[in-house]
């Protein structure tokens, strides 16, 4: 990337609700920007605020104070008309039509930009297919968006929103209720999009695994609206994910970075090995309440070796074959 302009950026931005008699904050003075050809993800605990914060910066609510700005000019003084030039939102409702095409609905990216009569330059046509071509979606054009599976689904709103050429682009959850491939080929599409067009995207999710992976910058917002921002690397190393998503019940390991149900009694397994038998061996024992211990005087010891895995136990040694097999025959000693 050759250029790292700000193309968002919250100044001091307070969020929330106001009616006529009530007015409820939900995040304070926050102070964050995401740089052109960016990916960001937007975490944190059910409730706590995300959504709010997503629809104000899509100016579908006003902030409680402060500002944003999109490429340097200020959103909330803009005309929709101007707005709908500067950022493309994907929510995860679905649109309720079966007679659309995937063609139709790409096309409505281009509505900002069309005259009144609705006509599509050459422009825009060029537009709309090179949107299709970035999304995976050549030949897709005839076929009706009811009868797609959710990822190709999501993958057309990307492509309308893409089409929109706006400088931004916010989605809610993109990769909800998708299987592993189809999250994976979402997620990568965006990556490779922020790459190639320069555009900044930001994107809430409730996945761990995916942020950890491929953000570029998590922005981990508390229970109280507090938003902590950095590398998702870093955020793992100065325990905020833990500080956020952690409570009695649920450990995170920052080697893994992931988290685990506490176990109230842990049983301690020496276990020797390397590679990923190891680390799986480790994973599936951790899950299943054993603990790893150095105590070289531990009756239960497993040794990974290229063949299977070699329990000893304090009267007999057995060899398993799977991680399955070794964790029936701890569970069994330990009864």
């Amino acid at each position: 990337m050759s250029t790292h302009a700000d193309n968002i950026v919250l100044s001091r931005l307070s969020t929330g609700y106001k009616s006529r008699k009530t007015e409820r904050i939900v995040s304070k003075r926050i102070d964050l920007s995401v740089l052109s050809g960016e990916l960001v993800m937007l975490m944190g605990p059910n409730g706590c605020g995300k959504s709010t914060l997503m629809l104000t910066m899509a100016g579908l609510l006003q902030p409680m104070s402060g500002e944003i700005t999109i490429a340097g000019r200020d959103m909330h003084s803009l005309r929709m008309s101007e707005k709908a030039k500067m950022f493309s939102l994907v929510l995860t409702d679905k649109i309720a039509s079966r007679n659309l095409t995937v063609h139709d609905i790409v096309v409505i990216g281009r509505y900002p930009y069309v005259s009144y009569r609705g006509r599509l330059s050459a422009e825009d046509k060029r537009i709309v297919s090179e949107s299709l071509t970035a999304c995976r979606l050549t030949g897709f054009e005839s076929r009706l968006y009811s009868e797609l599976s959710d990822g190709e689904k999501q993958r057309v709103m990307i492509a309308r929103a893409l089409a929109q050429q706006t400088p931004v682009m916010l989605l809610d959850e993109p990769t909800a209720h998708l299987d592993l491939p189809s999250r994976l080929e979402v997620i990568a599409m965006l990556r490779d999009l922020t790459r190639n067009t320069y555009k900044s995207i930001l994107m809430s999710t409730h996945e761990m695994d995916l942020a950890l992976q491929w953000a570029d910058t998590v922005w981990l917002m508390d229970r109280e609206g507090v938003v902590t921002c950095g590398a998702p690397e870093d955020l793992v190393l100065s325990h905020a994910f833990e500080r956020v998503f952690g409570n009695d019940k649920l450990s995170f390991d920052p080697e893994l970075g992931a988290f685990s149900v506490k176990h109230s009694t842990a049983v301690p397994v020496l276990v020797e090995g390397c590679g990923a038998s190891y680390k799986w061996t480790l994973n599936a024992l951790h899950r299943n309440g054993f603990v790893e211990t150095a105590d070289t005087a531990c009756t239960r010891k497993v040794l990974i070796q290229e063949n299977g895995w070699l329990l000893q136990l304090e009267n007999r040694s057995e060899r398993h074959d799977s991680i399955g097999s070794l964790l029936h025959a701890l569970h069994c000693v330990h009864k």
